[in-house]
């Protein structure tokens, strides 16, 4: 039988308490404006708000094992936690078969007969692979960087939730979303 101790040292990679809170209300919320501007009721918006919270797991979970893999030796020279620090390429790859198979079944549940959204959500995956994986790694390339960990993290996310709230989104709607005040923690922060 697994502990709970075991457990949470196994999940302990997707550093779950970090995003959770902070990321899927503003994704609820942009995907209840969507709905409310296109005059879409709460009961028809349900499944669209749990596909949100569904396509958002695997994905935060990615972020956080891929940076963690990536960041190893930077995070030692700064002293800073890595949660895959010590742990062996077995277990680093079999978290990252994890977050890539339920990004998998997520698109396939969640983003299905939404072309556009899942387009959004791909690319977000996209943003945060060139981030973090050497050698396009734009993490360390300035602005390069900058650009795709917001877009990864507040832009793209807030994208794909209105759109999958609602497919007809206008593109004022889009614009606005993609305007926003961007909070400072975001995806696998």
């Amino acid at each position: 039988m697994i502990t709970a101790a075991q457990l949470s040292r196994w999940i302990a990679p997707i550093r779950a308490g970090t995003w959770w809170e902070y990321k899927t209300p503003i994704m609820l919320g942009i995907a209840y404006a969507a709905a409310l501007a296109g005059g879409i009721p709460f009961s028809q918006l349900w499944p669209s708000l749990l596909a949100s919270v569904a396509a958002l797991v695997p994905l935060a979970s990615y972020v956080c094992v891929i940076n963690d893999i990536t960041d190893q030796r930077d995070d030692l020279r700064a002293g800073k936690a890595n949660r895959m620090a010590g742990k062996s390429a077995a277990f680093k790859a079999a978290w990252l078969v994890v977050c890539l198979a339920g990004g998998c079944l997520a698109g396939l549940w969640c983003f299905h007969g939404n072309a556009v959204a899942a387009c959004l959500s791909w690319t977000n995956w996209l943003a945060f692979t060139l981030s973090s994986v050497p050698p396009i790694r734009l993490k360390s390339r300035g602005l390069a960087g900058v650009l795709a960990d917001a877009s990864g993290r507040t832009l793209l996310p807030s994208l794909w939730s209105a759109m999958l709230a609602d497919p007809t989104a206008s593109s004022a709607l889009l614009a606005a979303v993609a305007m926003r005040r961007h909070s400072a923690r975001g995806i696998g922060t």
